[in-house]
């Protein structure tokens, strides 16, 4: 796994398994490729364009259309907008979703093309979209 939670210029990451995006973090989309995202408590992340990925967990918010081939898993006290396609789908009690939903093996199968195209070909967008994750001057709750 790796964390961002700073700066990444001019460089290309990837992660064999998930990135973690935390407050502070700041990339260019295209140049931070894994085939999980976590988005951990008090990140903010909107991707303007579709994402795809394995698994998700957010913790934190997340916006987006976004292909999951695995389980998306939406944590108690986070916050998703946008659409989920793929089979799996964990919302647990006090989780915050204003989604469109296709939880289906029809959904599972346009996930797994969508993973596909976009690890083959990320679209240009990807190449200027540059996600900053604002520092919250909110204390985190206590574990």
């Amino acid at each position: 796994n790796i964390d961002l939670a700073g700066r990444i210029k001019d460089s290309l990451v990837q992660a064999f398994d998930a990135v973690i995006v935390r407050p502070g973090a700041d990339f260019v989309r295209k140049e931070v490729v894994s085939s999980d995202l976590q988005v951990d408590v008090g990140a903010e992340v909107r991707l303007n364009d579709e994402a795809a990925y394995r698994n998700v967990e957010v913790a934190g918010k997340l916006q987006t259309r976004l292909y999951a081939t695995g389980t998306v898993t939406i944590r108690s006290g986070a916050t998703f907008v946008g659409s989920i396609i793929g089979r799996h789908l964990i919302v647990e009690e006090g989780a915050t979703v204003r989604a469109d939903f296709d939880i289906s093996e029809e959904g599972l199968q346009k996930a797994k093309q969508r993973y596909a195209e976009l690890r083959e070909n990320p679209p240009l967008a990807f190449a200027a979209e540059r996600i900053v994750v604002p520092v919250s001057s909110e204390p985190e709750p206590p574990a």
